[in-house]
């Protein structure tokens, strides 16, 4: 060793010049190298690349005066002098550079790691082009790298969803934010949906065309469908409660009125009979039969109104012009009830009970409550985007507006209490059955001017 600048010796951890002056350049570096190269063999491979090429760059490790080893960066050149050739080294410890380089080494080797085995579909992509998927994607969306040379995650996304899309990761662009997270649907290659909660998060590059996005997909259909499953079934407890509290209702004032004018008969029989006036205990015995035939009426239609949505039908192609010719054959309409179809009616995928039960009731109802010489009922149909729309008009005594809601809640009636055929369960019925296969039922009428009830049915199939 020889010495042309005094740093050397600080640098080397307190090593005395004169110490190391004349010592061999060996005895700084560890018998053996962490590649198990012997410290002699390090420097003849040196001193013959600087004998060859003029110059030498390693990183290998040294040892200090206190024994502890470091990491450093040796360049060595050389020069001839007098004939003689001398070897100038230039040290720099590393130890620090080279400890980042080992962490940022295992940090891409466990983010590789976490990003090819993840559970979740992740991609790298980059101004909107994608950069890299892992197995998950591939999976979960149906696509390889290949198939998605021309196409990017906004591509992907849902219609309508895609503007949402757009402008978030614009917002990333911007800078106005570093993250963002939501619920939002994507499109498989097979042209199917599914819900994906999605991370984004944004890596800064010198300029926005080097901005990376890291993005993770996960598959929440199955909990969207529970959510909307969970909805609906408080929807439908909500509507129990509803009719809760009319039967509540029905049960305190509907059925109580019947058995109010029973007992009230009754008083009067006695009376009579003890006045032994036998044309009045005949009268009242004909009203008290009245007032037990209405009663009954009414809890006939309690139970068929309780059954509506708890049986369970099975839903079938039919034809509905076919169908709705059976129901008018069993009513047996009177020569002045005209009932004519407009329109060939559609075979639809739907229950036979439920239909039969809409198209009799209100049918009925228009024979029933006509008040015309010439009853008049038309049966109209036209096909919706998603709906099928029927309607069932007749040229009655209308419906005031004020009750063209309340006439399907049950036991709603325009028709006097008294009259046994009159219940009020009937268009409760129809709109129990429409409701529970998704569809929708009003009325459009004026007083003495007919009525159209108007019904849709969503568009079915058997899958």
């Amino acid at each position: 060793l020889d010495f042309s600048c005094k740093k050397l010796g600080n640098f080397l951890a307190s090593f005395a010049q004169p110490k190391l002056r004349g010592k061999h350049i060996a005895k700084l570096i560890p018998e053996v190298q962490e590649d198990g190269q012997s410290s002699w063999d390090l420097i003849k491979t040196i001193t013959k690349e600087v004998l060859v090429q003029g110059s030498c760059l390693r990183v290998f490790q040294n040892i200090k005066k206190d024994k502890t080893l470091f990491e450093a960066e040796i360049k060595v050149g050389s020069f001839e002098l007098s004939g003689v050739t001398y070897f100038q080294t230039i040290i720099r410890d590393v130890s620090e550079r080279r400890r980042a380089e080992i962490n940022l080494q295992k940090s891409v080797a466990k983010f590789k790691a976490l990003f090819e085995f993840a559970p979740n579909a992740m991609l790298i992509s980059r101004g909107g082009q994608f950069i890299q998927i892992n197995p998950a994607f591939e999976e979960m969306f149906g696509y390889n790298e290949v198939d998605l040379t021309d196409l990017s995650l906004a591509k992907l996304t849902h219609p309508e969803d895609r503007q949402l899309h757009i402008e978030l990761e614009r917002d990333l662009k911007e800078k106005q934010s570093q993250k963002y997270s939501l619920e939002k649907r994507y499109v498989k290659k097979d042209g199917t949906f599914f819900y994906g909660f999605v991370n984004v998060s944004i890596i800064k590059g010198e300029t926005k065309e080097l901005d990376y996005f890291i993005t993770q997909i996960i598959d929440v259909t199955r909990q969207k469908k529970a959510e909307e499953q969970v909805l609906s079934h408080l929807t439908e407890l909500e509507k129990i409660n509803q009719e809760l509290d009319q039967f509540a209702h029905i049960v305190s004032h509907d059925l109580k009125a019947p058995l109010r004018g029973i007992t009230a008969i009754a008083n009067f029989i006695e009376e009579d009979i003890n006045d032994e006036n036998y044309e009045e205990v005949l009268g009242n015995l004909g009203l008290l039969k009245n007032r037990i035939a209405r009663m009954d009426s009414l809890i006939t239609g309690i139970l068929a109104f309780s059954k509506v949505t708890k049986v369970i039908d099975n839903k079938e192609y039919l034809d509905l012009h076919q169908i709705v010719q059976g129901v008018i054959e069993m009513l047996t309409p009177s020569d002045n009830v005209q009932i004519k179809i407009l329109k060939i009616l559609p075979s639809i995928y739907t229950s036979k009970v439920s239909i039969q039960q809409i198209f009799q009731n209100l049918l009925s109802n228009a024979i029933k409550y006509n008040d015309k010489k010439i009853c008049e009922i038309i049966i109209d149909y036209r096909l919706e985007e998603k709906a099928h729309l029927f309607i069932v008009g007749d040229n009655g005594p209308g419906i005031p507006s004020k009750f063209h809601d309340r006439i399907f809640d049950i036991f709603q009636t325009l028709q006097p209490k008294d009259r046994v055929d009159s219940t009020g369960v009937g268009l409760a019925i129809v709109r129990k059955r429409i409701e529970s296969a998704g569809g929708k039922i009003w009325v459009e009428s004026e007083l003495g001017k007919g009525a159209k009830f108007i019904f849709t049915l969503p568009q079915l199939n058997n899958n």
